[in-house]
């Protein structure tokens, strides 16, 4: 714990602060408990609560608490609004960690200030939500983290608060000593937070790094307890392109590190296409083995490196593979981080499939600043579809680009280099920071995989599909799959029919197509994206009695997967189109006499999946998790 000048992160304000009495500091660490702008009435409800006197044993007063918050102000050691300074509040609370006083304020304050979600001031409800945030961290308590976590994201975006509450505790400063007496879980959960923000927004904390990679700091854990701080280590590593420190690493753990596809991905990033894909591939199979599955994908960043391998691998003709391997990664991992990037491959791959326009627009969602990594692939993407860049990307990438450069993660930079030279961007300055990262750390760009065609072209191809009536099966043009919904008795039933256009135009009545043959659809070059990921939703069953083979839908995948699907129809009016939506379960609020009833207007089961039918063909989709 800090105890001298030389260890605080402001050594100007903390002269001020060790200028100050005991009481004075005793209640400046308090008031960093407290958090929000202090109030003189509820700092002296408090004081008293806590019977905490001054210097001479005198009952704190509002007139004599605004004089120690004039004095503080006067230090620097408060805001103007009242509030600790930043530069300092995290060390104070630290203090009061270590000294034990820390749950005695913190209970206090909660008692006299209870935070409250619902009602209440809108910048008063954010700052305690920090605040309780800010407590379970300290106090390692993960259920106020969670319900501050949820109520800060949703409602107090618009607070001026430059660091997520994780990141500043952890990071303004970072202290070993107060991190070393944590559980490893709680170790787990802040670094992991750390990491995530800072990969997001491309900032480094590269004394957590140094930290990590110091052997003594994680003698004591098992193999087992030591992987996922490894991995953690990994992906930062990989992400700020070290990638020759990553790759060391890898080599180190190669236990730790079976079937995460991390050797790959450097391999890959330094150029040496071939052996990345063996790599790769020996992971894919382990992982299979111990899955007893071949539906399997790689986690988190080296999972969508390995799509790249495959694509620069190529044939063409194994389109369709790569297309399935998106599918399954969607389905495993359509949540995570790198979700929305597996979306815009599985448009461009299909875009390659069916030579035509893409599918779907390759744009953010209503994020306001998406991941980094989502950026980056909506830029390579597009660029290879349009040979251009959207503005809202490119604003975004532009964005990106100086903090990469201004934060050293020389990875992004050489990607957004590359992509900003290849669209006419400041070619010659772009051209030489691609030469100098190249040379520096021996990453090669992979921009290059494909090439894109231009706009014209590609606008004059889906021209010619949408005239031409005489496209051949074998071109993918004249066959799609669509999907029979059938809900009866509470139960839904899905059956898919292979339809080809008809000489009258629409299509036709079409035929069943088995499970099995969508359980390895790789030759079914006319699925699109989403068809793709309902198939890999498909189960093969063994039975043991018979020694025969079915298959059969993990249908609360299933149902999720055909969430905005165009192509649902009713089984007993095969014409009649099918909605499915995606819906959070609704609260219904009662007057019963002088009391309020609220229940879910949906039932809520131990079920995955709920479905709530709101019309004959609109199916809301509600996936239920253990907060409902």
């Amino acid at each position: 714990m800090p105890n001298s000048k030389t260890d605080m992160p402001n050594s100007d304000l903390f002269f001020q602060y060790n200028k100050l009495n005991s009481f004075e500091q005793t209640l400046l660490q308090f008031l960093s408990i407290v958090y929000e702008p202090a109030h003189t009435t509820l700092v002296v409800n408090c004081l008293r609560k806590m019977e905490m006197n001054g210097p001479r044993g005198n009952r704190p007063t509002a007139a004599n608490l605004n004089h120690y918050i004039g004095k503080f102000q006067k230090a620097g050691l408060l805001t103007d609004e009242k509030q600790c300074s930043p530069e300092i509040v995290e060390t104070l609370s630290k203090m009061s960690v270590e000294a034990g006083t820390f749950s005695v304020f913190a209970n206090t304050v909660r008692e006299e200030a209870p935070v409250s979600y619902y009602y209440g001031k809108w910048t008063t409800r954010c700052w305690r939500a920090i605040r309780e945030m800010r407590i379970g961290i300290y106090t390692e308590q993960f259920d106020l983290i969670h319900d501050a976590e949820e109520f800060i994201a949703n409602q107090c975006r618009e607070l001026a608060t430059t660091l997520p509450p994780t990141v500043q505790v952890m990071t303004k400063p970072f202290d070993p000593k107060w991190f070393r007496s944590l559980p490893s879980s709680f170790q787990f959960y802040l670094l992991s937070q750390v990491f995530s923000y800072g990969q997001s927004e491309l900032c480094s904390f590269p004394e957590i790094v140094d930290f990590m990679q110091n052997e003594e700091e994680f003698s004591e854990l098992s193999s087992d307890e030591i992987l996922p701080f490894k991995r953690l280590v990994f992906n930062q590593l990989l992400l700020q392109g070290e990638i020759k420190q990553a790759g060391n690493l890898a080599h180190q753990c190669a236990e730790l590190f079976q079937g995460t596809g991390a050797t790959g991905a450097v391999l890959l990033l330094s150029g040496k296409l071939d052996e990345a894909i063996t790599s790769f591939e020996e992971d894919m199979a382990f992982l299979r083995e111990v899955n007893g599955s071949d539906d399997v994908a790689f986690f988190g960043p080296s999972g969508l490196f390995y799509i790249l391998a495959l694509i620069q691998k190529g044939p063409n003709d194994k389109y369709p593979e790569i297309a399935t391997q998106v599918s399954i990664a969607l389905s495993l991992f359509g949540n995570s981080t790198e979700g929305e990037s597996y979306t815009y491959l599985a448009n461009v791959i299909s875009t390659l499939i069916n030579d035509e326009i893409g599918i779907e627009d390759i744009t953010f969602s209503d994020e306001e600043n998406p991941y980094s990594l989502t950026v980056l692939f909506a830029a390579l993407c597009q660029y290879w579809l349009n040979s251009s860049i959207q503005p809202e990307v490119l604003e975004k990438l532009l964005e990106l680009h100086q903090r990469a450069k201004d934060n050293d993660f020389p990875l992004f930079s050489l990607f957004f280099a590359s992509l900003l030279e290849k669209t006419g961007h400041e070619p010659e300055e772009n051209q030489q920071l691609i030469s100098e990262i190249m040379e520096s750390t021996g990453i090669v760009p992979l921009v290059e995989i494909l090439e894109p065609e231009e706009p014209w072209k590609r606008s004059l191809q889906a021209l010619i599909h949408a005239t031409s009536p005489q496209k051949t099966v074998e071109q993918g043009q004249t066959t799609r799959v669509v999907w029979m919904v059938e809900y009866k008795n509470q139960k839904i039933s899905i059956s898919p029919r292979e339809q080809k256009t008809a000489p009258s135009a629409g299509w036709s009545k079409g035929r069943p197509i088995s499970l099995s043959r969508l359980y390895s659809p790789n030759k079914l070059k006319f699925l699109t994206p989403q068809d793709r990921r309902i198939c890999v939703t498909i189960k093969k069953v063994h039975n043991a009695e018979t020694n025969g083979i079915s298959h059969n839908f993990e249908l609360n995948k299933a149902l999720v997967a055909m969430v905005g699907h165009p192509s649902l129809f009713l089984t007993n009016s095969p014409t009649t189109p099918v909605e499915f939506i995606s819906g959070e379960p609704e609260l219904l609020v009662e007057e019963r006499g002088p009391n309020l009833h609220i229940r879910f207007a949906q039932e809520i089961t131990d079920k995955e999946v709920s479905i709530y039918q709101e019309t004959p063909t609109r199916f809301k989709i509600i996936k239920i998790d253990d907060n409902h």
